[in-house]
């Protein structure tokens, strides 16, 4: 059980990396898919061990259900959907202030391209 759990936990460190460093949020993730070509858009990674692997399209994909959460078979409010109906709850003279200073905060936020993406 234990090396299980150990195992899982060096898993998930570097499936963390990975998300930290090559990851990122497509502008418009239709046309991306579209266009994307193994050998221009594949990025390599070294693991621990020394065995490299190839992360293809997922460098964008995996990023995509915060703004298309039914490709998780979710029900559920996108980020920017989320983001504007909370604003919208609030009184018309405040909501224009919160539109003009949104702050993004945690660890999903840190995507390349989200600030344009939203």
């Amino acid at each position: 059980y234990q090396r299980r759990v150990r195992d899982d936990f060096r898993d998930s460190e570097i499936a963390r990396h990975i998300k930290e460093k090559i990851c990122h949020i497509a502008l418009d993730f239709e046309q991306k898919l579209e266009s994307y070509t193994i050998d221009n858009l594949s990025s390599n990674y070294e693991l621990p061990d020394g065995q490299i692997i190839k992360i293809k399209n997922q460098t964008f994909r995996c990023t995509e259900p915060l703004f298309q959460p039914s490709l998780l078979a979710i029900d559920s409010l996108s980020i920017h959907e989320a983001i504007y109906s909370s604003i919208m709850k609030t009184d018309d003279s405040m909501s224009q202030y919160l539109l003009n200073n949104i702050i993004l905060a945690g660890g999903n936020t840190m995507f390349p391209g989200i600030v344009n993406r939203l």
